[in-house]
């Protein structure tokens, strides 16, 4: 079996800044104050890591329980944020998903993403990409993409065999 894993934000679609809206309103609302999520470096970070920098710059200690304050908070307004947005399915993915769907069984696609769960959920229901993607390895805590890619792999694994050379990561 091959397995594909595929990454969300600028692979599969673009938001056009719904998540950064989100981002910078969770921060507003938790923190009081306004925040430019551009003063910091957030590309190939998680969203937990990326909490973790925005505290800091703010000059809060990132606690457990205040990362997962953001982070929970984020969560809850994107979805409202992304019908705000222009954002798309990105050219031809919706269409190489269908095809692997329908005429490739021996071909198995996750999700491989520094976005939490329900992030991702929120993205891929709201472009209608959810049902190609029953699961995958997502930012949990402050981890980084190798332990996120490493619990992807154990999961694919236990849910059927992989070939050793039939791992592919897009994205």
């Amino acid at each position: 079996m091959t397995v594909l894993f595929w990454d969300i934000d600028g692979t599969l679609l673009t938001t056009a800044r719904a998540g950064v809206i989100a981002w910078e309103d969770a921060v507003r609302e938790l923190a009081g104050r306004e925040f430019d999520l551009a003063t910091i470096r957030t590309a190939g970070f998680t969203d937990y890591q990326i909490a973790v920098k925005t505290l800091e710059a703010l000059g809060l200690e990132p606690t457990r329980p205040s990362v997962e304050q953001l982070v929970k908070r984020y969560e809850e307004l994107l979805p409202s944020s992304l019908p705000k947005r222009q954002g798309r399915v990105l050219d031809n993915v919706r269409e190489i998903l269908e095809h692997l769907e329908r005429e490739r069984p021996d071909v198995r696609s996750y999700l491989l993403t520094g976005n939490t769960r329900a992030g991702a959920r929120a993205k891929l229901t709201y472009y209608d990409l959810v049902r190609f993607f029953p699961d995958g390895g997502f930012a949990e805590d402050a981890s980084g993409r190798s332990t996120i890619a490493c619990r992807a792999l154990g999961l694919a694994t236990r849910l059927g065999p992989v070939a050793d050379d039939g791992v592919l990561v897009i994205g």
